[in-house]
Parts: structure tokens; sequence; C-alpha cells
């Protein structure tokens, strides 16, 4: 398994995040500096390199963590964090400062490790890994001397799906306010499509688009029920599926 392995909390603020990067090159400049000689000496070598890199992981984690926020999509190649790539138009970035040369290999736009090497970024579905092949430069999957970072998309999914929640109940609280003597249907698919009509919620065409249809994992929101004759009480997501 990776050594350092930890799943992300939430992408900070861009300020943040840029402040997190100010503070990386000043440690990875203060442990150059203080490899170069005297009791510095203690920080050389694999050890040295090893810091380097996990502060790296650390800090590029977050960076596709924030990409996948705005983009709902993994970044296929570290320049997309820097530069919008095609199709991508809620794109934030720039999520690593373009002159931040401790971090990105400006030759070609690659992330380099403390050994100078590239690392790597895999993903599937909503999760990602992030890893350098370590002190020997062999990719061992996570295993050996590998050090990577699993990032998961859930936190950011959660706070979309949150959202969009909010939304919609509170459009299912104004339309009762609104017609006190009627009820919405107790089916989600009928609520939702009584709110579209009624202008509580964004009328698309088709029917059945995202729009507070389905939660960030794209799965169907759910409704819970009560009273008699039933109606709908409020949607809800179950989360990753």
């Amino acid at each position: 398994m990776f050594r350092n392995r930890a799943y992300l909390s939430p992408s900070p603020s861009s300020s943040r995040l840029r402040d997190g990067f100010r503070l990386g090159a000043v440690f990875v400049t203060l442990a150059s500096l203080l490899g170069a000689g005297g009791g510095g000496r203690l920080l050389e070598g694999e050890a040295l390199k090893r810091e380097i890199t996990d502060r790296r992981i650390e800090l590029l984690g977050a960076a596709i963590l924030g990409y996948y926020e705005d983009v709902r999509a993994w970044p296929t190649k570290f320049s997309d964090l820097v530069t919008r790539p095609a199709g991508a138009a809620k794109w934030g970035g720039s999520y690593i400062p373009i002159r931040f040369s401790n971090l990105e290999d400006l030759r070609d736009r690659t992330i380099r490790d403390g050994w100078g090497r590239r690392m790597s970024f895999l993903y599937s579905g909503w999760d990602g890994n992030l890893f350098s092949a370590g002190p020997n430069g062999v990719a061992e999957g996570g295993a050996g001397d590998d050090r990577g970072l699993l990032i998961n998309a859930d936190a950011a999914l959660w706070r979309e799906t949150k959202r969009e929640m909010r939304v919609l109940n509170a459009m299912m609280g104004a339309w009762k306010r609104d017609n006190p003597t009627k009820k919405l249907p107790p089916a989600f698919e009928g609520s939702y499509n009584k709110l579209r009509v009624d202008g509580y919620l964004p009328s698309t065409t088709p029917a059945w688009k995202r729009d507070y249809w389905r939660d960030a994992w794209g799965t169907k929101y759910r409704e819970q029920t009560g009273g008699s004759p039933k109606t709908i009480i409020r949607a809800y997501s179950n989360g990753r599926p």
C-alpha cells in the first residue's frame, strides 16, 4: 500500500491554495539551503527527497481535487491544472501557480518528484491515484517504495448534491406555501415535473435533464412521503452508489 496514503479533505479556497503553494515553495527552498552544508547535511539524500516528494504530492493532490470540483472530471494531464482544456466550461484555474518552478517542470510541463522523475496520476470513476515511483524509480502499483495519495471525489460531489437538495426542498416548501389546498405528487418524478411546469425549478428540454433531477453521482433523487393522502415531504440522496 502507499506509504503516504490518505483521502483528501474538501478543496481549500483558491486563496488558501495559493498560500499553501507559497508555503510549499518556502519549505523546499529552506530544505535546499539546509542541505547545502553544515548541520543541514542531516536533511541531505533520501530523507530530503522523500520530504520534497510528499509535500509536492500533498499540494498537487489539493489542486487536482479543486479541478475536479469545478470541472466534474479528472485532469487528463497536469497541464490541465494550468491551462483550460477544451470543453471545461467551469474551469476555475490556474490551480497551480504557473511560475511555481519547484513543483512544475517548465521544460515539459510535468510534475517531478524529489528524485527528479515524473509523477503520475491514474484515475477510474470517482477515485484517483497520484504517486511517485519512489527511490528505485519503478512504479509498483502503490507497493514497495512507491509514495502516493489516494484522491476521492466524494467530498466534492456531496457538496454539490447538498446544494441541489437545499434548492429542491426549498422550492417544494415554496410551492406548498403558495398552494395550501393542493398537494405535490408522492413520487419524485411527478413532484419534480410539477415544480418545473409551475416555474419553481428551471424548465429544461427534454425533461429529466441534470437540473435538480440527479445527484452529483448521476443517481435520481429519492423521495420521502407522508400524510394522507400521501404527498412528497422532501427529496434526498443516498450518496455514492
